[in-house]
């Protein structure tokens, strides 16, 4: 019985002296789950083609413009067939100087001149 204690006292030690070591991790841990998915973006334009640069728009900087494509509006005619609620949902513009009904008559008319 001696040689047997002996025998696990050395092995004990020896794992001991090598996690010291960093040598082997002897650290368990339980994978967690993940608690909620990752919101998927909508899908970007297939070409640079089919994006305006909605920025040129008197009032949308890049934050709002970065929401609006976030939201899957990246052309001055998706803008302009919003409504002006829904624009602001998007936004989530505050404040006198947000207009998205102004945002939107001018998406109209940049969209009309770009068509022609």
């Amino acid at each position: 019985m001696g040689t047997a204690a002996g025998v696990l006292v050395g092995v004990v030690l020896y794992l001991l002296q090598q996690r010291e070591q960093n040598i082997i991790n002897v650290e368990y841990r339980i994978p967690r789950r993940p608690t909620e998915q990752p919101k998927r973006k909508a899908a970007a334009p297939r070409t640079t083609r089919e994006k305006d640069r909605l920025e040129t728009i008197h009032g949308i900087g890049a934050v709002y413009a970065r929401r609006l494509n976030d939201a899957g509006v990246y052309t001055y005619a998706q803008l302009a067939a919003l409504a002006p609620e829904r624009a602001q949902e998007i936004t989530r513009a505050r404040g006198a100087s947000a207009d998205p009904k102004a945002w939107i008559r001018e998406a109209g008319k940049l969209n009309r001149a770009k068509a022609g």
